[in-house]
């Protein structure tokens, strides 16, 4: 990933994406106006009771195609957001575990400037792959009630495409450490080229496990530091699926990588976070 470039590219097995340019593809993306001949679903693309919905809560829809997926991204109205496209389409494309297969899966991302919810996999046949919703700064639980209500209008857009997502391969790392038994986590502290990645799993320690987990979380942070001045001091990602939940946030030197006990309520993850970080580095 590039640093201080006006042009941040990310680079993910072998694919280039540029996300400054798809940000300026997006922010040029105008919403088209409803014409009395037209019916309003033909004109702009979207169902009706997705636009109702856009409309009751301040939000622009956009449609962000690419050759990958596409996107419905809810904008609120004024608030520059168009850097969630390449984080909805990553997202999408690559997989954390086989339980990326078992819907609904929810992605939150936090920044010091915005929140942001990914819905994957909606569970239902639809040409739309994602939905992105992307809002000021707000709690987890009402981001997802929003992405919730946002979901039911797409199933009046039915098609007859499927989506799937593919698997990542596990990341080779060096153990420098391993962390046993803290506060019901194991880990490790380990080495990637040029940055530390503290793990911590309150499911497996399986270094195995470890390895493709730490990898999916190093992704989407190389992606989150990529994306452009909204993403250049990102508080935290959290992936929600049912039955997993990971985090991934910042700290000197690196990053952290907590995959959290299979039945902990989303809401609680903030909390779970605070008292980790003080038991092992007193913050």
């Amino acid at each position: 990933v590039p640093e201080g470039g006006d042009e941040p590219i990310v680079e993910e097995e072998g694919e280039t994406l540029d996300v400054s340019a798809a940000a300026e593809n997006l922010a040029k993306t105008e919403p088209q106006q409803k014409q009395e001949e037209i019916p309003e679903q033909k004109q702009s693309g979207f169902p009706e009771p997705l636009l109702d919905f856009a409309s009751a809560n301040g939000f622009t829809p956009i449609m962000e195609q690419s050759e990958k997926m596409n996107t419905i991204i809810l904008q609120p109205v004024g608030v520059a957001g168009a850097v969630i496209a390449p984080v909805a389409e990553w997202a999408a494309t690559k997989s954390l575990s086989e339980q990326w297969r078992t819907p609904p899966c929810y992605i939150f991302i936090e920044t010091d400037m915005i929140s942001a919810g990914i819905l994957i996999d909606t569970g239902m046949r639809t040409k739309r792959d994602a939905l992105a919703i992307i809002s000021t700064p707000q709690d987890i639980p009402s981001l997802k009630k929003l992405i919730s209500e946002a979901q039911e209008t797409l199933k009046d857009n039915l098609g007859d495409e499927e989506f799937e997502l593919d698997l990542q391969e596990p990341l080779p790392f060096v153990v420098e450490r391993e962390i046993k038994d803290v506060e019901g986590y194991f880990g490790s502290f380990c080495k990637l080229p040029g940055k530390d990645i503290y793990f911590l799993s309150a499911v497996s320690d399986d270094h195995e496990h470890w390895s493709e987990v730490a990898g999916a979380g190093n992704a989407l942070a190389q992606l989150l530091a990529g994306a452009g001045k909204m993403f250049t001091n990102w508080q935290r990602a959290i992936v929600h699926t049912e039955g997993w939940t990971l985090a991934v946030l910042p700290v000197k030197g690196g990053q952290m990588i907590i995959e959290f006990k299979e039945d902990i309520p989303v809401q609680e993850v903030p909390q779970e976070i605070a008292k980790l970080m003080e038991t092992l580095f007193n913050v």
